[in-house]
């Protein structure tokens, strides 16, 4: 401001500049809270079969109801999840940066084009036992389709993990690598160890899990007993500073594009989603230049193919359902075609089917019917020692971000 205008602003002023701007944008944080039922009303109105729940604390403060937990999930995402997704949940929380904090709890799905597709999310006022139970229960209820045996993904908090074991018994659980190896590598810092930890966990059957690990043993003790003790009970594979009202309404409005544009871009597309495509046709390349042996490892390795019960010796096809080199090797040679071989999970019929309900929307705040449930007030207010972070504490193995120079064009700008 002094360099540009030749004015002298303080640091307390302009700050308070930046949260009127906000609070003009993005709207009051506190109001965020009072019109959550009116929220979750007129979503069921015009979105019938979707779920919204409120959960409140009236215990805290008698004279004030205050805000506690948001649930919403829509037809759109039921719909994805039963009709074309791949019995997997992947399940991650975030901390929120606005002025109250809270939690912010996410399931996601994968369709048949491997994209990630959003499932259900929860407001919440913390990540523990009790909000991820109360988030699942929700999610088993409103999702139940029979598939008691799905599969979830997540990292290794515990108290993630007795949620889905008090709520969900009966399903897999998978940890995710990469949260693994953010552990492995503070007290196992190598690049040695690094790609060795990446062979143990991409291995797809037992002989070359054992040989990964009889490896990592030999390099370091402490960290083969470290990954041993990490993956016990496992097997091998491998908006948050605005209001509350206006971060779940962009959310859910970036649902209903996304849902929309995948639609669109499938009507183009062949009997076999592009991703599954690329990786099949690069399968097949690798397998058309083998003879008996796969020559990709040392010393060359023989692998049984059982077309009839679509399986593979390397383990790669039972693990992800696509076939391997191997197998399109012999796909090739009893002259078969690759779609007899793929799960209705990776066809262009179960993505359409994923995306076939549409989110409906919303009219404007203005027209929304008034509602008879008490205001809402903010949730307490924690005040913690120091000044409030707003950027995520990034884990050693992520990449740097980049800094990026924003600055005005002078370049003239044409209309017509």
């Amino acid at each position: 401001m002094l360099e540009t205008y030749g004015v002298r602003i303080g640091d307390l002023k302009l700050y308070r500049a930046r949260e009127r701007v906000g609070k003009d944008i993005n709207g009051d944080h506190a109001r965020g809270y009072e019109d959550l039922f009116q929220y979750a009303a007129v979503i069921h109105k015009y979105d019938l079969g979707a779920i919204c729940k409120v959960l409140c604390d009236a215990v805290t403060r008698p004279e004030k109801v205050l805000f506690q937990r948001f649930f919403m999930a829509f037809p759109a995402q039921k719909n994805a999840l039963n009709n074309g997704c791949r019995p997997y949940i992947g399940l991650d929380g975030c901390h929120l940066k606005s002025k109250y904090g809270g939690a912010l709890l996410a399931a996601v799905g994968m369709d048949a084009n491997n994209g990630m597709i959003p499932l259900a999310l929860a407001v919440c006022e913390i990540e523990n036992t009790e909000t991820w139970s109360w988030f699942l229960e929700i999610l088993h209820s409103y999702f139940d389709n029979g598939l008691e045996h799905i599969t979830f993904c997540s990292d290794r908090q515990k108290d993630l993990l007795g949620a889905i074991e008090i709520t969900w018994p009966t399903a897999y659980r998978r940890p995710c690598a990469w949260h693994i190896y953010a552990n492995f590598c503070k007290e196992h810092p190598s690049v040695s160890l690094r790609n060795l930890f990446w062979r143990v966990v991409s291995s797809t059957n037992k002989f070359d899990y054992a040989i990964a690990m009889e490896k990592l043993k030999k390099e370091k003790l402490e960290a083969w007993q470290w990954l041993e003790t990490e993956l016990a009970g496992f097997t091998w594979s491998r908006h948050e500073e605005k209001p509350c009202l206006t971060m779940l309404e962009e959310i859910r409005c970036m649902f209903m594009t996304l849902f929309t544009e995948r639609k669109k871009e499938a009507q183009s597309w062949t009997n076999i989603p592009p991703r599954v495509k690329k990786e099949l046709d690069a399968a097949y390349e690798c397998g058309s230049k083998m003879n008996v042996k796969d020559k990709g490892y040392y010393p060359a390795r023989r692998f049984i193919v059982d077309l009839m019960s679509r399986s593979c010796d390397c383990g790669y096809w039972d693990l992800a359902g696509i076939p391997c080199t191997h197998a399109m090797a012999a796909i090739s040679h009893a002259r078969h075609t690759t779609t007899e071989y793929l799960p209705k999970y990776f066809s262009k019929e179960a993505y359409l089917n994923t995306y076939a309900v549409m989110f409906k929307p919303i009219h404007d705040k203005v027209t929304w019917d008034p509602c008879d449930r008490p205001k809402l007030f903010p949730p307490e207010i924690t005040k913690k020692i120091g000044r409030p972070k707003k950027s995520r504490k990034r884990a050693a193995t992520e990449p740097i971000k980049k800094k990026t120079d924003h600055f005005i064009s002078a370049a003239p700008f044409v209309v017509g």
